[in-house]
């Protein structure tokens, strides 16, 4: 849904067949968030650990 919503919007465009991985993702990312599959980045050395809650 959200893919559809860039290339309507015009975020996504070009000729041919491309994969998501082709376009930006920060858009698509961003969408995530507002419909209901938050993400976040973290920044972690080696040794540490992230509890996934």
């Amino acid at each position: 849904m959200i893919g559809a919503k860039m290339m309507l919007e015009g975020k996504w465009s070009g000729k041919g067949v491309f994969n998501m991985e082709n376009f930006d993702a920060k858009p698509f990312m961003d969408d995530l968030n507002i419909h209901g599959l938050p993400w976040k980045v973290i920044e972690m050395k080696p040794e540490e650990t992230y509890e996934v809650k």
